[in-house]
């Protein structure tokens, strides 16, 4: 293959140049400068230097290096790379960021458990991708190995991985949001049970609970559905649901081979219950889920794109600080364009494209507010809160903040931008806009002190929106605010309820001025 005839190209080249200046002093350094070696240089095979050092003679991973000084090899760098992780994800996004531009084609061979995409440009031959799905586990491991050049998994590396990362000098960690899903558990729609528990349904699915009337529901032994242990979704249920609450999955468990079919007989099974992908179109019930605190937060669209519902989850396209292939690069970069975007919602994903919310259907924020301990005192505080939520709309953007810093996360930056986009088009035409720009806190520590966050969070998202596109000062009307622990819509008991709630909305109304 062309790509080979270039490897093999580039060797002999190198062998050449070696040869040429082999005498002089070359730096073989990490992309972290962690670990710096200085030396002869005494060969390179085109993937192998090998180096006369103070500690004698080393060979390094070319993969793990950077060569400098004027004996080093000029290497055309390799645009072939590998992927590894969540099954059907690189099947999603590869050929949604291959084909967003128009300039590649491509084409799939299937070799045992990989997808190799052949990828061309300009008719010729240009990279090869190979695509294996495994575990966000194993897909963590490839990449600080050095084995995969991108992680594409369900969450975000955990300590232990991080660890392995720092082992390889190869932090910091760079991801891309594919898009935000939500998993959902199911039901028929006869069943009398209005929400369930994380807990309880941890329960079920470890065999603790076998009937339906240990949760008040009738006598009738339960029927568990799930899908395959090698498919995204049952890795997201293991990792949200049965790894938080220190259980395992029943053996006594009914394999579906597709979300589909589980739903069907789930709808179809007074005694069933299952998971799956979360969809506005199912036959079956998708339950309501309590969360720690007994906030209820429904399964829908927009809860999930704003990260409230407690099963919502961001699929990633991970990388490593390490020299990789410019093509790795440039396909990380398409993953946030519109056109990725569309094509993955035409495949059935949830897209990060932006989407309103009307005030009448935020009511079960205000019910926990009511229900708050704190409420005489935050009274007049959730009074104002109202007064100005009452005339808007919220955009499904929701910002949040690197933990313990005032940096916006990845995919809050990546918002900032889709925001600023959508509020130039929407006022194009001179109509001019309200834009509430509302900060919240979790409820640990002083309230005073946490006003005051809130109300800094909500100045530091709006000059983010101005400096993205300084036109909107001149367009719309935006106003910073900021009203502390006053809405909590996650469980301060809990690190995920916590970052929940540590937020910044937008709310979107017509002019005022």
């Amino acid at each position: 293959m062309k790509n080979k005839a270039i490897g093999a190209a580039s060797a002999i080249c190198a062998a050449v140049l070696m040869t040429a200046a082999q005498a002089q002093d070359v730096v073989l350094r990490t992309q972290d400068d962690a670990i710096r070696l200085t030396g002869e240089l005494l060969s390179f095979d085109g993937s192998v230097y090998e180096l006369r050092s103070e500690i004698g003679v080393v060979k390094l991973d070319a993969a793990l290096v950077l060569c400098e000084g004027e004996a080093c090899p000029e290497i055309e760098p390799s645009k072939d790379f590998a992927v590894t992780g969540a099954p059907g994800l690189a099947e999603l996004i590869l050929p949604a960021a291959l084909s967003a531009t128009g300039e590649d084609a491509f084409a799939v061979d299937t070799n045992g458990d990989t997808q190799v995409f052949n990828v061309t440009r300009d008719s010729e031959s240009y990279a090869q991708i190979a695509a294996t799905a495994k575990s966000s586990e194993a897909a963590f491991a490839d990449l600080a190995s050095g084995a995969g050049a991108v992680a594409l998994t369900t969450r975000g590396a955990n300590d232990t991985e991080l660890q392995a990362f720092e082992a390889a000098g190869v932090l910091p960690l760079s991801e891309s949001i594919i898009a935000v899903d939500g998993l959902a558990i199911v039901t028929p729609f006869n069943n009398p049970l209005p929400s369930i528990s994380l807990l309880d349904v941890a329960r079920i699915f470890s065999g603790q609970v076998q009937n339906w009337s240990e949760l008040g529901g009738p006598d009738l032994a339960i029927t568990r559905y799930v899908r395959g242990s090698d498919t995204l979704i049952a890795e997201v249920f293991d990792t949200l649901v049965l790894d938080l609450a220190g259980e395992e999955l029943s053996a006594d468990v009914v394999v579906m081979d597709s979300d589909m079919d589980l739903a069907e007989r789930v709808a179809n099974d007074p005694s069933a219950i299952g998971f799956k992908h979360f969809s506005d179109l199912t036959t079956a019930r998708q339950m309501p889920i309590i969360g720690r605190c007994g906030l209820v937060v429904s399964p829908n669209a927009f809860n999930i794109r704003a990260e409230e519902y407690p099963l919502s989850f961001r699929l990633r396209a991970v990388t490593a600080n390490r020299p990789a292939s410019p093509f790795v690069e440039e396909l990380m970069a398409r993953i946030p364009s519109q056109q990725v975007q569309d094509a993955l919602a035409e495949s059935g994903v949830m897209s990060q494209t932006l989407t309103r919310s009307p005030v009448d259907q935020q009511g079960m924020r205000f019910a926990s507010a009511l229900q708050s301990r704190k409420i005489v005192d935050a009274l007049p505080r959730l009074q104002a809160m109202v007064t100005e939520m009452v005339v808007s709309e919220r955009l499904s953007s929701t910002f949040r903040f690197e933990s313990g810093s005032r940096t916006l996360d990845e995919r809050g930056e990546r918002d900032i931008e889709r925001v600023a986009e959508l509020l130039m088009q929407e006022t194009s035409d001179g109509s001019g806009k309200t834009v509430r720009v509302i900060g919240f806190t979790d409820s640990l520590g002083d309230p005073t002190l946490n006003q005051e966050l809130s109300e800094r969070r909500a100045q530091q998202v709006l000059d983010a929106l101005l400096a993205a596109e300084p036109a909107l000062a001149e367009r719309v009307d935006l106003r910073p605010m900021g009203f502390g622990d006053v809405s909590p819509i996650g469980c301060d008991q809990s690190t995920t309820g916590r970052w929940i709630n540590r937020r910044v909305e937008i709310w979107i109304s017509a002019a005022t001025r």
